[in-house]
């Protein structure tokens, strides 16, 4: 019982210098992109940090269980060339009882990952969609210039004196010709630029609107004296404008507080990722016969309409975008919800895998078996990623997703096992 302490305080050990070392790892890859993106759109850097704090948990289910690989083989290595695993053996400790810590530490990381992609990783991933969304709008007022006219939208040109440091938009001159019956003038002392669920908005402040309405009289009887065959430039069926009177009215309006919206609400919304969905709505989306309405809550199975529904309420402004490749998208949900009840057999088939390639004894050397090893790992998550891509097309591959980690588990297991045979039968 000692020694099974002793080797999981080593594990675990290395398992919590090693993992913050992948994390550290991923800030150094992705910062400067973020860098880059943030100077372009004026982000500052506690925003920079919570976007990478948010994204960081996507990422958790692939390098937590290649940490511990590296925690088992980092420690094992330890402990062999401190010839402490010969001397476990010689009290009579077989290889599968070493194994045991070690599986209690990858049940610790299994229940982690359990809980961040079930829970903390959609959440955080939804999160960071969102707030990279709403920032996308400073972008929108970084190349709005000074002094110029600009088109904002057809039928919306914006022309400003100056753009503060904050980004406010100091006075502000906006010509809205959008609908033809209707044309308004806008002056305001400052504006902001911001999203909202009907799109971009520009919020102006303490200014006064102008508005022209052109309205078209009913038509009027035309005389009869005239003659449309001789002059058919005055016929009315020709030439429908002699019936029309233009009735004009001009209004104006002060205001402290204004809202303009620049863009109509978006046909097609921001494509939601697999990563936002929980699995229940995973399996719902995959198993559902038709794509999903705005706001639609029911069972899933209503014989009344016989059709299949689903039980989960989806996010309001993203049920459009179920509509758009529904067919194609249905498989990668499917791919996604098995993914993620597969993935806590990862760590301990990969903790298995590093302890038999220090434990098992072959005629290779150590250094080759622990190349080996690591190879095999890596070429294992490529290819349990690449298998989702095959389950998306094709759904009856999906005990594929559960195959990967389980046979490595088990061959790793079985050559501890035959390790221990042959040293009980050996004289």
């Amino acid at each position: 019982m000692t020694l099974s302490r002793h080797f999981l305080r080593h594990v675990a050990l290395n398992f919590i210098v090693i993992a913050p070392a992948f994390l550290m790892l991923f800030w150094l890859v992705q910062a400067p992109r973020f860098a880059e993106t943030s100077l372009e759109r004026s982000w500052s850097a506690l925003t920079v940090l919570w976007l990478l704090f948010l994204l960081i948990w996507r990422y958790v289910d692939v390098f937590l269980p290649l940490a511990l690989f590296l925690a088992v083989v980092s420690a094992f290595v330890n402990l062999e060339d401190d010839s402490e695993i010969i001397a476990a053996q010689a009290l009579g400790m077989s290889k599968r009882k070493i194994a045991i810590p070690i599986l209690a530490v990858a049940g610790v990381v299994s229940c982690f990952l359990v809980l961040n992609t079930m829970l903390v990783a959609p959440l955080a991933f939804k999160r960071f969609m969102d707030l990279r969304e709403a920032r996308s709008t400073e972008l929108f007022s970084t190349v709005l210039q000074a002094e110029q006219f600009i088109t904002l939208t057809d039928g919306v040109i914006l022309w400003m004196e100056k753009r503060a440091p904050n980004g406010d938009l100091r006075n502000l001159m906006i010509y809205d010709h959008r609908e033809p019956t209707r044309t308004s003038i806008l002056y305001a002392r400052s504006g902001r630029l911001s999203i909202h669920e009907d799109g971009f908005r520009l919020l102006l402040a303490e200014g006064v609107r102008h508005e022209l309405h052109t309205e078209a009289e009913p038509e009027q009887e035309t005389n009869s004296e005239i003659n449309p065959e001789i002059n058919p430039e005055i016929n009315p069926e020709t030439n429908p404008e002699i019936n029309k009177a233009e009735n004009s009215s001009a209004y104006w309006l002060q205001f402290d507080r204004h809202s303009l919206v620049l863009e109509r609400p978006p046909e097609s919304p921001r494509r939601v990722h697999r990563v936002e969905l929980s699995l229940n709505e995973l399996f719902n989306l995959a198993s559902a016969d038709h794509p999903p309405s705005t706001g639609i809550r029911a069972n899933r199975s209503d014989p009344s309409e016989g059709q299949t529904n689903l039980s989960a309420t989806l996010p309001q402004n993203y049920a459009q975008n179920y509509s758009q490749n529904y067919a194609e998208r249905k498989g990668e949900f499917l791919a996604e919800a098995h993914r993620r009840i597969a993935l806590p057999l990862w760590p301990p088939a990969l903790a298995l895998l590093a302890l038999a390639a220090i434990l098992v004894h072959t005629p290779a050397s150590r250094r080759r078996r622990l190349s080996l090893a690591f190879s095999a790992a890596i070429v294992l998550v490529l290819c349990a990623n690449f298998w989702l891509d095959l389950v998306a097309a094709n759904p009856l591959l999906v005990p594929g997703i559960y195959a990967f980690p389980a046979i490595t588990a088990v061959a790793a297991w079985l050559a501890l096992s035959v390790q221990d045979q042959a040293r009980r039968a050996s004289p």
